[in-house]
């Protein structure tokens, strides 16, 4: 019997490194016999209708570097703003135009290239017309959920200003409605908030020593600990010079970050790791910043930090059994 969809449950995420390339492109892996070609790799021939534009991409992670792993695929009307798409009521595509592109970004350069073209404009749910736009999304090791974003065209000022979709944001509770008193008493006082706090239920928790490995100091410090171990082990397999693993342990020795701009980088960034790194390459200096953090990802230094932590609580957990 069918299992009901309102009792399907989603299945766990998982990064999509570094297997992604291996399933997804598997010649630009040099695995031949698959597919004639990658899937995704050509989206246009002679007979595309339309303007030929060249899409050139790079992504680049919150500390600036360039994704040489990354993997993007991006979607599109054709020319007259039709969709290559069963779904697609409104006309008939251009049965020489895919829509749809699938590009690894290079490994040395972090650069993908598309040769597709430039897209009509396509209406919103309200039936106004969206500006003419390219749909990106983008993985890589490290991220769980494939990320969304749009491309626009610098050349369409009018259809960019009239777009509905360009002017939608979230809406926020003004300041000074009934409830918000907590939030504005934390954020002045520059506090954060505990289940260890909790003048009661704290007590199932363990102890104050318990509680110290998941303080900020702690996560911050188990940070600086898997930077220093990521230095030292990237020196010994020669992925990176013994002088700049020396230089990188050297700066973290007395490094102490400036919790303000972490807390503003977290706020422009989701996550406090690339002010953190920037931080740190600020502190080690040229020319050997440039290996601070070298091939890791955001993920890689929360997941590791928190284990770090959880490590040394259960071991004092386990004392107290």
């Amino acid at each position: 019997m069918a299992q009901s969809l309102d009792r399907l449950k989603e299945s766990p995420s998982q990064t999509a490194g570094p297997y992604v390339h291996i399933g997804l492109t598997p010649n630009f892996c040099g695995i031949g016999g698959v597919y004639e070609s990658d899937l995704g790799s050509t989206m246009v021939n002679g007979e595309t209708r339309g303007e030929r534009i060249e899409l050139r991409i790079r992504v680049f992670d919150g500390a600036g570097a360039p994704l040489k792993d990354a993997l993007i695929e991006i979607w599109q009307a054709d020319a007259n703003g039709f969709y290559n798409s069963p779904a697609e009521l409104r006309g008939a595509a251009d049965p020489s135009f895919s829509g749809w592109g699938r590009k690894p970004t290079d490994m040395e350069t972090g650069v993908c290239l598309f040769q597709t073209i430039k897209p009509g404009r396509v209406p919103f749910r309200d039936g106004r017309l969206m500006a003419p736009h390219i749909t990106l999304w983008i993985v890589a090791r490290g991220i769980n959920i494939g990320l969304h974003t749009r491309l626009y065209f610098s050349d369409e000022e009018k259809a960019n200003a009239e777009d509905p979709g360009r002017h939608l944001r979230l809406r926020c509770p003004p300041a000074g409605r009934e409830g918000d008193g907590l939030l504005r008493q934390l954020t002045d006082r520059n506090m954060t908030v505990s289940p260890f706090d909790h003048p009661l239920l704290s007590a199932l928790l363990g102890d104050e020593e318990a509680a110290r490995h998941f303080s900020v100091e702690a996560d911050i410090d188990a940070m600086l600990a898997f930077e220093r171990a990521l230095a030292e082990a990237e020196a010994e397999c020669g992925v990176i010079s013994n002088d700049a693993a020396t230089a990188i342990g050297s700066a973290l020795t007395s490094f102490r970050p400036d919790t303000a701009r972490l807390r503003a980088g977290v706020a422009r960034d989701g996550v406090v790791v690339p002010e953190l790194v920037r931080q740190i390459k600020a502190a080690v200096g040229e020319p050997h910043n440039a290996f601070v953090h070298f091939g890791a990802t955001s993920q890689d230094v929360i997941d590791s930090s928190l284990v770090l932590r959880l490590s040394g609580a259960v071991d004092h957990i386990g004392l107290l059994l």
